[in-house]
């Protein structure tokens, strides 16, 4: 387990320390390989993070990230400076639950470090053969919605765990909605992104991160969704609201429901347009 795994975070070490890095202690994997990314104002942000973490996991690389534009830097930082062109790498959220494998419709159980080991070893290879440059898992955390393939999709890979071959010229520049224009940057260049359909991580997909909020700056969500949708017309569509209104429009024309549970913080969603995947690897092939 070789591949460096980068962690963005910000004023959150007590968080990252109970969640995300206690996930990668259970399966093992390299401190040395682990590369927390802190976002600070002042040098008393950076030695909050190294005085909670190193005494427990002292091989961890805590280093000073690039927040001037919260999560949108942060991840530029690392693509830019970090890691060379096309080189291998990994970027996690800071609050992940678990990484869990679908058993059945009904089940999940915690990754092992084998399996895990396995992912990265077979996750790399099958990009290569297809041509791939970015790769993750299912984001429903529902093993209902959940089958028990490997695919090439056109669809999102979700920003808590992205493992990609790096492309340091994306230059993002938002903060929501990065993990479609992520997603939307790699189809235009590789056609398909692979996603682990039977892998899962349990985090709050809309949660801050410890980066940026939505609820504080609606206007400025509203202005990032459009800019990826506007981009790649040709993977998304959208639509639109008034604040509390349980119908909007989509762009082209047409009336739909907004999402209930978000109708009251957003105006805007992204819609991805439906395409088949192609099923390449099945579960019982790896685990």
């Amino acid at each position: 387990m070789n591949i460096p795994i980068f962690i963005p975070t910000y004023q959150r070490s007590h968080i990252i320390l109970s969640k995300t890095l206690k996930v990668l202690d259970s399966i093992n994997y390299p401190q040395e390989n682990i590369f927390i990314m802190v976002g600070i104002n002042t040098e008393k942000d950076y030695w909050d993070y190294y005085d909670v973490i190193n005494p427990i996991y002292p091989n961890i690389n805590i280093l000073v990230g690039d927040n001037s534009n919260a999560k949108a830097s942060q991840l530029s930082h690392i693509r830019t400076n970090l890691l060379e062109d096309k080189q291998l790498g990994i970027i996690m959220d800071d609050d992940i639950d678990s990484i869990e494998v679908r058993q059945d419709e009904k089940t999940l159980l915690p990754i092992t470090q084998e399996q895990f080991e396995i992912f990265l070893d077979v996750a790399p290879n099958l990009m290569r053969q297809h041509g791939v440059g970015l790769c993750g898992v299912n984001s429903s955390g529902n093993p209902f919605y959940m089958s028990d393939t490997a695919k090439l999709t056109t669809s999102c890979i979700v920003g808590g765990f992205q493992l990609f071959f790096n492309e340091p010229n994306i230059n993002l520049k938002i903060n929501q909605g990065t993990d479609a224009y992520e997603s939307c940057y790699y189809l235009d260049k590789y056609k398909y992104n692979l996603k682990f359909d039977f892998i899962t991580i349990k985090t709050k997909l809309f949660s801050v991160g410890g980066l940026y909020d939505y609820r504080k700056d609606m206007k400025k969500t509203y202005t990032d969704y459009l800019t990826v949708a506007q981009t790649y017309p040709q993977y998304l569509d959208y639509y639109t609201w008034e604040v509390g209104a349980s119908e909007g429009v989509d762009n082209l024309g047409k009336i739909v429901k907004s999402p209930k549970s978000r109708r009251d913080k957003l105006n805007i969603e992204l819609k991805w347009k439906r395409t088949k995947s192609i099923k390449v690897r099945k579960k019982e092939d790896l685990f």
